[in-house]
């Protein structure tokens, strides 16, 4: 049977509608920026824009931190405070291991975070 689309919407809370799969893809590029204001590592072959956003230290890192506010303010909305901390710092922590540990190896290229996205959506759509 198929369900139109505004009738799937009605009477759903708006946690319902949160997408983690979008929240950890936001953690994730803020992850990105933070790791390349890094003075520390050796970069190779950026791309021009990141390059030049990257020599703005102060604002790099604040436009990271200031992702993650918005990310908390949304998981603590939605969890509750005691757990939404701690999986908010076990979300970071596990896109700054991602970047750190992907990123040296060029496995971090926007074609393979596109179908990762896709198929998280799909899969949150879809099973959830």
């Amino acid at each position: 049977m198929v369900v139109p689309i505004a009738q799937m919407l009605v009477g759903r809370p708006i946690s319902h509608f949160i997408m983690y799969t979008i929240l950890l893809f936001v953690i994730l590029f803020a992850s990105f920026l933070f790791y390349n204001s890094s003075e520390r590592v050796k970069f190779s072959n950026r791309p021009k824009w990141l390059t030049d956003l990257s020599r703005k230290k102060s604002l790099i890192r604040s436009v990271s931190i200031g992702i993650w506010c918005v990310a908390m303010a949304i998981v603590l909305w939605d969890q509750g405070l005691g757990s939404g901390f701690f999986a908010l710092f076990a979300y970071i922590m596990a896109m700054l291991s991602v970047v750190v540990l992907l990123n040296p190896y060029k496995y971090l290229r926007w074609q393979h975070l596109i179908v990762v996205l896709v198929l998280g959506l799909v899969l949150e759509f879809v099973v959830f």
